[in-house]
């Protein structure tokens, strides 16, 4: 059974056509890129897979979403919540405690683990994204680069099947983005299922295994890395990665 399927989906928002018949499946361990340019409908996309639409975003949907063997439609966003975390584009806007230790623990307090369990996801997300000695510190004092890393600890103390990244080096310098890749190819390595949306395809191209490209509405490639050059990453306004050009 995969992970996360798309079947025979469309998505609407009035009269505008966001998703059209969009059908794929995603497996347990896969790095995947979701790519496209403005207006593809990346963010549609992955607000889909919790539920946020319909949701607590009303749309007009046809098909179905499936997530860890879960009708997406038929639960709640809280719910599902346990099968997927999400990071979203800017950490500032889902980081709210007053402890780098709180922020890590609300999900999991909302899910009402004993405190012993707790603790020890805490510890052991915040060591991952390396920032065990972060614990005590506001979550408003720290650099954009820190912050995402709670916002990534965040999503690993949930222990989901699968982690979402919406645009997470967008605001990024060179160095912190490569930190924020290698970061994510350990937690790949140990096991995660991960799915990124990002624009950096130079980046993208070098950690991901998989690409599916977004365009008209449709996924118009899903593959390796030959996406790059057979056309359908130029096709859709995406950047051929630099390396693949011979540069």
């Amino acid at each position: 059974m995969p992970l996360l399927s798309f079947e025979q989906f469309s998505l609407r928002f009035g009269s505008q056509l966001v998703l059209n018949e969009i059908s794929l499946s995603i497996e347990k361990g896969e790095f995947i890129g979701l790519m496209g340019g403005i207006g593809s409908g990346k963010t549609s996309f992955l607000l889909s897979i919790n539920g946020v639409i319909p949701k607590l975003v009303p749309a007009q949907t046809q098909g179905r979403v499936m997530l860890s063997g879960k009708e997406v439609s038929k639960h709640s966003v809280q719910s599902l919540s346990r099968d997927v975390a999400m990071v979203f584009q800017n950490p500032s806007d889902q980081l709210f405690s007053l402890t780098v230790e709180d922020e890590v623990a609300f999900g999991l307090r909302n899910q009402h683990l004993p405190q012993n369990v707790i603790t020890e996801r805490v510890t052991h997300a915040l060591n991952d994204v390396g920032l065990s000695a972060f614990t005590a510190r506001d979550p408003s004092s720290l650099s954009h680069g820190q912050k995402q890393k709670v916002a990534i600890a965040s999503a690993l103390a949930l222990q989901t099947p699968l982690i979402v990244l919406d645009e997470p080096t967008s605001n990024l310098d060179f160095s912190s983005s490569v930190a924020l890749y290698t970061l994510l190819e350990k937690l790949h390595a140990d096991g995660n299922s991960i799915l990124v949306v990002d624009h950096d395809t130079d980046l993208l191209s070098r950690y991901a295994k998989r690409f599916i490209v977004l365009y008209g509405q449709r996924v118009i490639a899903d593959g390796d890395p030959s996406v790059f050059i057979n056309g359908a990453a130029e096709r859709a306004g995406l950047k051929v990665p630099c390396r693949m050009r011979g540069e």
